[in-house]
């Protein structure tokens, strides 16, 4: 080989590096951008610039999310309702809710806990002006992963809470909150066991959000919250119209049953026979989050009459 023909086999190899290397810093860059910070990309995405295809409901839209692709997925930004303006990653604040004067709430539940329809009840049973409220969402959820010490294992989660008389100006306060799989445990403060936070908050009403996936241990989740505190009660939210309904149901019907629990159906609210999977937003995760509000509004009230009652007494 000549020594221009050499020279020119250099440079070619000295380009074909470069490129390598532009490459390799602008994945990493990219993967810092998406994973590190939340920045104004992230705010600004569609709220329906998520894996899946678009599909009509009637009036509705939602977005339909392939199974596998929907757990595999690890931005959930516009997922959880575009509320990112922090270092999500990095959002981690002293949980408050003890057990104080204020009754309680827990919430249990999925990533439509973690999205708007989790925002917007939250928002509805904090109005009441009664309760203290945790809610505590992880995507992929079912009855099972909280029999376990939680973790975020699928695609992101969130702990919201809210005291009486405090002012939601914006958005339900988070303390802990990742967008995408991390392995981390949930609710760090209380090791990851749903019975430590049972133990501290000592909730008078216990709301689960379950039954769209099929992870279930419906019984097993009872039994952690009745063994902590037996005076718990507890709400069960059932889950939206979808393909194998009956089965869900029939499911959540039996522990209800078993156990006297206040039922809240959803499917004759939202959702279609023909859903494998579906997110919410907007309207419709309003409309959702209203209607299944309205529904416990007077098991959640009737703990102001007990309050007023025993002010009376006193």
């Amino acid at each position: 080989m000549s020594c221009s023909e050499q020279q020119f086999t250099k440079i070619r190899k000295m380009k074909k590096n470069n490129l390598f290397n532009l490459i390799l810093l602008i994945s990493f860059a990219y993967f810092i951008s998406s994973c590190g910070n939340t920045n104004s990309s992230n705010n600004d995405k569609s709220e329906q610039d998520i894996v899946g295809n678009e599909i009509e409901l009637g009036e509705e839209m939602v977005e339909e999310i392939d199974t596998v692709d929907y757990k595999a997925s690890v931005d959930m930004g516009t997922e959880v309702s575009n509320i990112n303006d922090e270092t999500v990653s990095q959002l981690r604040k002293k949980i408050t809710i003890t057990k104080s004067s204020s009754p309680s709430v827990l919430i249990l539940g999925d990533s439509h806990l973690m999205g708007q329809f989790g925002e917007n009840l939250h928002k509805n049973i904090h109005s009441l002006n009664i309760f203290d409220i945790m809610s505590i969402s992880i995507g992929g959820a079912g009855s099972a992963t909280y029999i376990y010490p939680l973790k975020n294992s699928c695609c992101g989660y969130s702990i919201r809470e809210s005291l009486k008389d405090e002012e939601i100006i914006d958005r339900v306060r988070r303390v802990e909150q990742c967008n995408y799989k991390s392995d981390e445990i949930v609710g760090k403060e209380y090791d990851g066991r749903l019975s430590n936070f049972v133990k501290e908050i000592m909730p008078e009403v216990v709301v689960i959000a379950l039954g769209n996936n099929f992870n279930n241990s419906h019984q097993n989740l009872i039994d952690i919250i009745h063994g902590e505190n037996p005076n718990s009660e507890i709400i069960w939210i059932g889950p939206m119209k979808r393909e194998n309904l009956d089965k869900r149901i029939r499911a959540i019907d039996r522990v209800v049953k078993d156990n006297s629990l206040f039922f809240v159906r959803s499917d004759d609210v939202i959702g279609s026979d023909t859903l494998t999977t579906a997110h919410f937003f907007g309207s419709e995760a309003k409309r959702w989050a209203d209607a299944v509000f309205e529904r416990m509004r007077p098991v959640l009230e009737s703990y102001e009459n007990e309050l007023q009652g025993s002010t009376i007494q006193l």
